[in-house]
């Protein structure tokens, strides 16, 4: 399971200090220090991210709207000061996301705003203001065509169009959603629940395909398996749940001593 990254965690306040992560995988601790400031080699955790090939690393703090970027050279580095993103948000920032072409960086946060940056230059793209509450979660298309955001309170989710800034398509959910991801073909996304569902939609059409139900708690993420196959998802029950998608039903279990916030 090296493709699933577990973390448990302490409050959700931005201003608690220190703000700890624990690793269940590789059984370590990573902490935020200070207001958000990440310290982070190969681990990343809430308002932080790592592109796939680990070269740069984005950060942000939930009580501040200036994004810090960080350019390394191998796995492992301690990544150097590249630039800082800034001028696009008036809140704190929730939420950051790299697209898989490795050239755009996407932020989102209290200001309800979705800021798509080109990673070249630092310069602002787009400027989505659609969702209506808080974005807890931006995750890019794998093929870097669509960014979708997830408007927690507000019960949608927006599929953006990165060819020319343009609304694809607004999802309406049941309830809190505080989660999204994208199937590697292109061909559903899943979203986690405050009702303790998992969901799955068509990408295209923005309509439900399916209902999970088994966790007790709120689920707080969801991440496709690179095949497509499963899904892993994490819950306020200290559980993270492996789902077989062809079937819709859990295949396994694992107890994580706390509450899951974060899977990829």
């Amino acid at each position: 399971m090296d493709w699933a990254r577990p973390f448990v965690s302490g409050p959700m306040d931005p201003l608690d200090n220190p703000y700890c992560f624990y690793c269940q995988i590789c059984k370590r601790n990573v902490s935020i220090y200070g207001k958000g400031a990440l310290e982070v080699k190969r681990h990343y955790a809430s308002r932080d991210h790592l592109r796939k090939d680990q070269k740069w690393m984005a950060y942000a703090s939930g009580v501040s709207p200036v994004i810090f970027l960080r350019k390394g050279t191998a796995p492992g580095d301690t990544y150097s000061m590249h630039r800082t993103l800034q001028g696009a948000h008036t809140q704190g920032i929730f939420t950051l996301a790299f697209s898989n072409d490795g050239n755009y960086l996407a932020s989102a946060g209290y200001d309800r705003r979705v800021v798509v940056w080109r990673l070249s230059d630092g310069k602002e793209v787009y400027r989505f203001t659609g969702p209506g509450s808080t974005v807890y979660k931006l995750v890019f298309s794998p093929d870097s065509s669509l960014l979708l955001s997830a408007d927690s309170y507000g019960r949608k989710v927006h599929i953006w169009r990165m060819k020319d800034g343009k609304l694809q398509l607004r999802a309406l959910m049941p309830n809190t959603v505080w989660s999204v991801a994208v199937s590697p073909d292109n061909q559903f996304f899943a979203t986690a629940h405050d009702n303790t569902n998992i969901m799955l939609w068509n990408l295209s059409t923005g309509k439900s395909e399916r209902t999970m139900p088994n966790h007790t708690r709120r689920v707080r993420s969801v991440a496709f398996s690179p095949d497509g196959k499963r899904l892993i998802s994490g819950s306020d029950d200290n559980r993270l749940m492996v789902w077989d998608l062809s079937t819709g039903k859990p295949i396994r279990s694992y107890p994580c001593g706390g509450d899951v916030f974060a899977v990829e």
